[in-house]
């Protein structure tokens, strides 16, 4: 989140490293995205500039790079423009960044579903969303006709927040019985997969968490477990138990 303080002026964020433009802001307030890289790649270094310009005439820069951008950060920060003369009396930026870690999560398979269907089965079929800051749905398995224990292997892509106050949220995992558009889906289930526990999941070689699948409420119908493997790139791990014991020292 960027604000622009002292003038109305536009802003073109670059990615230095690629010359590739992310946005173009001439508002009081804007936000947009920036994939950051865990390690500089060789000769490449990351860097994400801001240009700044009023009138086509150029105000001054920001330059940020891969470690700035990562540093734990509670609240909003200043940086000042840097002047073609090195000057740093042009003004500033005042900002706000909200980190979030990439993660591949696969929905592998549901075990001992509850029957649904005449005939001792279920057509079960899996969704899963985000719950928490910018909760949003993540995706939705295939179905899979007349089982009580379905093998998906079914991947999303979850991003979880780093940094309070948007540490916290879960995943959702919904479970199903497709009825194939001639009535209302039966529920199966539901498991919560909390996000930390994503972040810091390291105990295995196969990453595989099963839960159980519970109910909405006490008395809805639920049986049977689920499991789900994590992929977590060792560098983001570490980035992640870094940033939350730091943030964790300081509150």
């Amino acid at each position: 989140l960027l604000r622009i303080e002292r003038r109305r002026v536009r802003i073109t964020a670059i990615e230095d490293d690629t010359s590739k433009v992310i946005g173009d802001f001439s508002k009081g307030d804007e936000s947009f995205n920036v994939t950051v890289p865990l390690s500089d790649n060789g000769a490449r270094v990351f860097r994400l500039k801001f240009q700044v310009s009023k009138d086509k005439k150029a105000l001054g820069d920001v330059v940020m790079t891969r470690d700035e951008l990562l540093l734990p950060r509670l609240g909003q920060f200043t940086k000042s423009l840097t002047t073609e003369d090195n000057s740093s009396d042009g003004g500033w930026l005042e900002m706000r960044l909200h980190i979030y870690a990439r993660v591949v999560v696969s929905i592998c398979k549901a075990t001992q579903l509850r029957s649904a269907d005449l005939g001792g089965t279920s057509d079960p079929y899996a969704v899963c969303g985000w719950v928490g800051h910018k909760s949003r749905r993540l995706g939705r398995t295939q179905t899979i006709t007349k089982c009580l224990n379905p093998e998906w292997n079914h991947p999303v892509i979850v991003l979880v927040p780093l940094l309070r106050p948007f540490l916290g949220g879960h995943m959702s995992i919904d479970v199903f019985d497709d009825d194939w558009m001639m009535g209302r889906d039966d529920f199966l289930g539901r498991a919560v997969l909390d996000g930390e526990f994503i972040l810091r999941y390291r105990t295995s070689e196969t990453n595989m968490v099963t839960l159980p699948l519970k109910g909405r409420h006490a008395r809805e119908r639920a049986q049977g477990s689920i499991d789900l493997r994590v992929f977590l790139h060792q560098d983001l791990y570490a980035l992640s138990c870094r940033l939350i014991d730091d943030v964790t020292q300081k509150t």
